[in-house]
Parts: structure tokens; C-alpha cells; sequence
């Protein structure tokens, strides 16, 4: 009857082989052997570096997050554009725990075979609903884009500024004119103040509200503070 090898004999075996051989050959025949554990081993420490790379990126709260519609500015890509480096000083915040951020990847005109203007509504819609926006940015044709009304995308701005403030706005403010007639004011036209003329902005003429469903008001309002001085 055959004798059978401990795991000790083997491991002895395949130390005596490796031994005898150079670097070349060990190099060979570790990656014949081992090949599958060293494999599993590299993938499993990549999907950990990755990982920890995404919540490093993702480890930060977003204190003003504003949609940007139609609308772009030299740095916007990497948050290193003139309104988010200002704007985050104007707040106090460091920029890397808490955050000002500027996303414009949207799209609202319609051009045909284009599917960009859907896919940007239904994200604006979507992201609203889950309370992730604070701000709206757009071009004046746009602001009540989704205002409907029952339900205004954009807040009523008598409700967020003083009667003061509504005053030194009163030429700047924009309105949504519901069926009825009544109108409210929801937005503010920057087209005069230094976030277009001290910018390359590519806008005519932007308007500025704040949504309905933000959990950010109070930094919100600080942006048409910020814009205007105030």
C-alpha cells in the first residue's frame, strides 16, 4: 500500500525544488502554481484601493448644491471655477469636508434627436424630489420652466428675504404669473452683478432661485446676498 504525503512532506518537497532553481525558473514556476491566488490576490487589493479612493472623493457634505442649466464657466469641471472658489470662502467652509458645488451637465433645449433636454429634466425632477438641490441657475426663458400653479419648483423669495432686501431687489426680482394673475417672486435676473460681468459665464441672461425642496435655504439665500452685495 502506497504511503501517503503530509502536507509537511509536501511543502518540503516544493521548497527543496525551488531551492535548486533560478531566479528565472522560480519566478516560472510560482506563477504556474500560484497564478489563480495571485490573481484573485491583486484584484481583491485594486477593488480595495478603489474603495477607499470613492469615499475619499465622496467623504464630504454638500452645503449649496445649484443645478446649472445651459450654462458654463471655465473651471466648472473641477470646482475650480471663479463663483465655486468664491463662493466657498464667502460661506467659510473649507471646500473639502463641507462643499459648494456648481453641476452643470444639464440641459433643457430641445434640439432633434438630441435625448439630452429629457434626460436633464427627469435628473433635475428626480434630484429635487430627493431634496439633494438648493439652488437653480438658468437662463430667464427657463425659471419657470417647472413652475406650475400648485406646486412652485422655486421658492416664493417674500417668504426667504426681508421686506429691506425685497426692496434693494425690486429691480432684479423675476416673477411666475400664475393663471389667475397673481404673481410671486421666485428668482433674481444677475445679468448686472459680478457672477456675469466678472465671469465668463456663458449666459445672457441668468436668473437665480432657490428650489422649493432644499434643505440648504439659509446658504441658498447667502448666494443672492453674495450676487448683490448685500
Amino acid at each position: 500500500m502506497k504511503k501517503s504525503v503530509s502536507l509537511h512532506d509536501e511543502i518540503k518537497a516544493q521548497n527543496k525544488k525551488l531551492k535548486d532553481m533560478t531566479w528565472a525558473q522560480k519566478r516560472e514556476y510560482i506563477w504556474e502554481y500560484y497564478k489563480i491566488h495571485i490573481i484573485g490576490t491583486i484584484i481583491i487589493i485594486a477593488a480595495i484601493i478603489c474603495f477607499i479612493l470613492m469615499f475619499m472623493r465622496n467623504n464630504y457634505e454638500a452645503v449649496f448644491t445649484t443645478i446649472v442649466v445651459d450654462g458654463n464657466m471655465t473651471g466648472f469641471s473641477d470646482n475650480k471655477d471663479k463663483l465655486t472658489q468664491e463662493f466657498t470662502q464667502y460661506l467659510g467652509v473649507d471646500g473639502k469636508s463641507k462643499r459648494v458645488i456648481f453641476d452643470n451637465n444639464n440641459s433643457l433645449i430641445q434640439q432633434t434627436g438630441d435625448e439630452d433636454s429629457y434626460y436633464s429634466t427627469q435628473k433635475i425632477v428626480s434630484m429635487a424630489t430627493a431634496k439633494s438641490i438648493d439652488g437653480y441657475l438658468s437662463e430667464y426663458d427657463y425659471v419657470t420652466f417647472y413652475s406650475q400653479d400648485d406646486s412652485l419648483f422655486l421658492t416664493d423669495l417674500s417668504e426667504l428675504l426681508t421686506a429691506d432686501e425685497l426692496s434693494k431687489l425690486s429691480n432684479y426680482l423675476v416673477y411666475f404669473t400664475a393663471t389667475d394673475g397673481t404673481k410671486t417672486p421666485i428668482a433674481v435676473d444677475l445679468t448686472s452683478t459680478h457672477v456675469k460681468t466678472e465671469t465668463d459665464l456663458t449666459m445672457k441672461r441668468p436668473c437665480y432661485g432657490i428650489v422649493s425642496t432644499s434643505t440648504h435655504k439659509d446658504n441658498a439665500v447667502k448666494f443672492i446676498k453674495y450676487a448683490f452685495g448685500l
